[in-house]
């Protein structure tokens, strides 16, 4: 079964995606958008979520929080995507991108 989120929630994983071409031309988007539904996936398995789009209804400091989660659950398969050194640094302007997501 497909993870999939809120309107939102699609929109900034095609957003994420297009940043991580930007910065890594070689890499495939799809491969981006692959790895972030698994962590959608694998965090929603360890919180009280049942799906993901309930998580777009929540404040802004339990979506950080799940945020930060997702992305080290989807951590692995962008290592396999854009290389061990770069995923850190990948992930950091990914949180911060997230911010204007937090921000309603």
């Amino acid at each position: 079964m497909a993870t999939i989120g809120s309107k939102k929630q699609e929109k900034k994983i095609a957003e994420f995606a297009k940043l991580a071409k930007k910065l890594y031309p070689d890499i495939n988007e799809l491969a981006i958008k692959g790895a972030f539904r698994y962590g959608a996936k694998a965090a929603i398995e360890k919180s009280q979520f049942s799906k993901w789009e309930e998580v777009a209804e929540q404040p802004a400091t339990v979506r950080k929080k799940f945020f930060n989660l997702l992305m080290q659950e989807s951590r692995t398969h962008l290592i396999n995507i854009i290389g061990e050194g770069k995923v850190d640094d990948f992930i950091e302007k990914l949180k911060v991108e997230n911010e204007k997501y937090l921000k309603d």
